[in-house]
Parts: structure tokens; C-alpha cells; sequence
């Protein structure tokens, strides 16, 4: 009925969840959990610059494991802790993305699930 993603070259759960969910039906899609800024030894990077761009190859290390990349985003959903971060992130999604344009909601928040944590991105991929 569906089949689950975790790669191996990003830190695995910490819990009952999965970094990508393959719903089969018509259009393949993919749901991606939030990634963060975590190095795949499970170390957090320093600052917004180093997160946003862990969090994006992250995304697409995900995606590749799919058998997808980037270039399959529909959507993205973006958590920052602090609007100071916005055009940080931007710059870098702006790199990450080049000509790409999914549909995007980035949303400023108190705070995310682990200390340190200063970006998320959520993301659904379909071919």
C-alpha cells in the first residue's frame, strides 16, 4: 500500500516516524518529513546559513532515495525560529532551488522540537 524512505546518509528518526512516505496512486507522490539542520552523524550545524543548507541537502538526499530530487517538489513547508532568519534562508533556498519554483508556506515560529534547532522544511514531491 505505501512504502517508507529512510536513507542511510541522513540521521536516522528518533521515533515512530519516517523521512518520506510513497503513497501509490495515480500520480506517485511523496511526503517528506521536516528536515533540519542535522549533519548525517546527527550533529547540528551552527547558525541559519549552515542549517537552512544542511536542511536542503537533507531534502533532496531524501528525495534521491525515492529515486526523486528536487526537481519533483510541489510544495514546501518552512518553519524558522526567528523572522531575522528569512532572508538568510532565502539566499539559501534561492541556491538550493536555482530556477525551481514549488509552492512554498514559511511560517515563523517560537521555537522547534530539539534545542538549536533554527529551520525545518517539510516538503511533498510527486512524478
Amino acid at each position: 500500500m505505501f512504502c517508507t524512505y529512510t536513507p542511510s546518509t541522513v540521521v536516522p528518526p528518533d521515533s515512530t516516524w519516517s523521512h518520506a512516505v510513497e503513497i501509490r496512486a495515480g500520480a506517485r507522490t511523496i511526503h517528506v518529513s521536516g528536515q533540519t539542520g542535522h549533519r548525517p552523524d546527527g550533529s547540528l550545524a551552527d547558525g541559519i546559513e549552515a542549517q537552512s543548507e544542511w536542511a536542503w541537502k537533507n531534502l533532496a538526499a531524501v528525495l534521491r532515495a525515492a529515486g526523486m530530487s528536487l526537481e519533483n517538489l510541489v510544495t514546501t513547508t518552512i518553519y524558522l525560529t526567528s523572522p531575522d532568519f528569512i532572508e538568510p534562508f532565502r539566499a539559501v533556498r534561492a541556491q538550493a532551488l536555482g530556477h525551481l519554483r514549488p509552492a512554498a508556506t514559511l511560517v515563523v515560529i517560537s521555537a522547534l522540537a530539539g534545542p538549536g534547532w533554527l529551520v525545518e522544511i517539510a516538503a511533498v514531491a510527486a512524478e
